[in-house]
């Protein structure tokens, strides 16, 4: 077992707690709903089975685990935003108690951590999967203080963490792994535990790669593998390892998911310098302990070579690199019976990255306390304040419909498709280079012509033509537009069609 020294007391934890959990409500009272939360809040809302849950989310490319808890929450105990909130809450407190009452870190590092970007807002103020896969991770590395004791519950927690998101089931891999090294050492490979671990894992991981399947005729995102290392797959390795430790804004007025340390210039080759340390960092920090670090860096690759195949860039993937390092961590820790000693030439620079972290989660916190998210709530209260909210509702912006969608407990129809839906479908053919007028999206569109009014949601200004010639047989006239929310690709601009009196 972990000794006591490694265990942060009660007395010291509560407080702690209370402080996260009084900067928690506040910023889940005025955090509005963006793409990604209603995304998977729909999957769930507009998904009338299993079944159905499964197929609507074939373009996602991730287990479907939280997606299910949530089709259990919304169809079997309460639809309320509030309630999911309160759910997902509670999943981030518990994660955060665990890491700080039994993590073996220097208090210090624990605390700012805690304060720090992931896990005051990337990771707690938005609802996703995320913090349920970190709480499973966690409550993993506890019980590794002892894996003999509790193999079998590890195993179920494997299979668990494969099933919640594909980063997860990268982590459950190096854990897999940290396992078999240690029993290899021991000559107990082909023993009764150890079957039973690998069946879960193996269970898991399948689960984790039928899921991962994605119809390619028509998928937007077109994969880099052939690449290889290539200059343009490299940067974005290089920019998830600098930008995950380092998550300053690059635009502070639009902050998320932009990077100060992404822009060209002279800052890419600070970028690079700082990848390759954070690369090696590690080595430096678990030195003797090499299990953990088998486990840090098979995880950190598996991670590096998806966002190197994909492109993706986000800020939820870049907090994967912190969090499978403070995993690691703990593993070590683990091993060393207590606190693991950090070299003093390591302290600056643990003391910078963690002053990093606290500035930018307080600074993405106050944002987005004082500032929409997202305009969809504020444009949605606008309109059921004027008894408006019972028209159908056309959007121009695919990804602004989703937030929208939720918040007006309906589906509605969306110019990229042609037709009604809710959630969002990664399909090349919804997302063209050249989509055309509005005006003749408006007409393209068969459903309108049994429509003699109705509400037209764009995120950005429609041009002036459609204002003074009308479209599809409607004239248009301005009601209200929402802007300079944090995410400027879903602001809301709002306009009342009205069908044209025949002459």
């Amino acid at each position: 077992m972990i000794p006591a020294k490694a265990t942060l007391p009660l007395r010291v934890v509560f407080p702690i707690l209370l402080a996260y959990t009084a900067l928690s409500i506040p910023g889940h009272y005025y955090h509005e709903l963006g793409l990604e939360e209603g995304q998977q809040y729909l999957f769930a809302r507009d998904s009338h089975s299993l079944a159905g849950l499964y197929h609507n989310m074939r373009y996602e490319g991730h287990p479907r685990g939280w997606c299910v808890l949530l089709y259990g929450i919304i169809h079997f105990i309460t639809p309320s935003l509030t309630a999911i909130r309160i759910f997902h809450l509670a999943i981030t407190i518990t994660t955060v108690y665990l890491f700080l009452r039994f993590a073996p870190l220097r208090h210090w590092i624990k605390i700012g951590f805690v304060f720090g970007y992931y896990f005051l807002f990337e990771y707690n103020l938005q609802v996703r999967s995320y913090a349920l896969g970190i709480l499973l991770l966690f409550a993993t590395c506890r019980l590794l203080a002892d894996p003999a004791r509790h193999l079998p519950f590890i195993a179920v927690l494997l299979l668990l963490l494969c099933n919640t998101d594909i980063f997860y089931a990268f982590a459950a891999a190096g854990i897999f792994l940290y396992l078999v090294m240690g029993y290899a050492r021991e000559n107990r490979l082909f023993t009764a535990p150890v079957c039973l671990l690998t069946v879960f894992f193996v269970l898991g991981l399948t689960c984790t790669c039928i899921q991962a399947q994605i119809p390619r005729e028509d998928y937007i995102v077109h994969s880099r593998v052939g690449a290889g290392l290539s200059r343009e797959n490299l940067s974005s390795a290089s920019l998830a390892l600098a930008a995950g430790w380092l998550p300053l804004p690059g635009d502070p007025a639009h902050f998320w998911n932009t990077f100060w340390i992404g822009r060209p210039g002279p800052v890419a080759i600070l970028r690079t310098v700082l990848a390759l340390f954070f690369l090696l960092f590690p080595v430096a920090l678990l030195r003797t302990h090499t299990r953990a670090l088998v486990f840090y860096y098979f995880s950190l690759f598996l991670l590096l070579g998806l966002l190197m195949a994909s492109g993706f860039g986000a800020a939820r993937y870049f907090g994967m690199v912190v969090i499978y390092l403070l995993a690691a961590w703990w593993l070590a820790g683990n091993e060393a019976g207590g606190v693991l000693p950090v070299r003093p030439v390591l302290r600056p620079v643990i003391g910078i990255v963690v002053l990093v972290q606290l500035a930018a989660g307080l600074f993405a916190w106050e944002q987005d306390l004082a500032r929409p998210f997202s305009q969809a709530s504020n444009a949605v209260s606008w309109l059921k304040a004027r008894g408006l909210n019972g028209q159908p509702v056309v959007v121009n912006g695919y990804i602004a419909g989703p937030a929208l969608s939720v918040y007006l407990g309906k589906k509605i129809e969306y110019l990229n498709t042609g037709g009604e839906g809710s959630f969002c479908l990664w399909r090349q053919s919804y997302f063209p280079t050249h989509a055309g007028t509005i005006a003749g999206q408006l007409a393209a569109m068969p459903d309108l012509s049994r429509l003699d009014r109705f509400l037209l949601l764009s995120s950005s200004a429609v041009d002036r033509s459609l204002l003074t010639d009308g479209a599809a047989g409607f004239r248009f006239a301005p009601l209200q537009r929402f802007t300079d929310g944090i995410l400027p690709t879903e602001d809301c601009y709002m306009y009342q069609a009205t069908r044209m009196m025949e002459h």
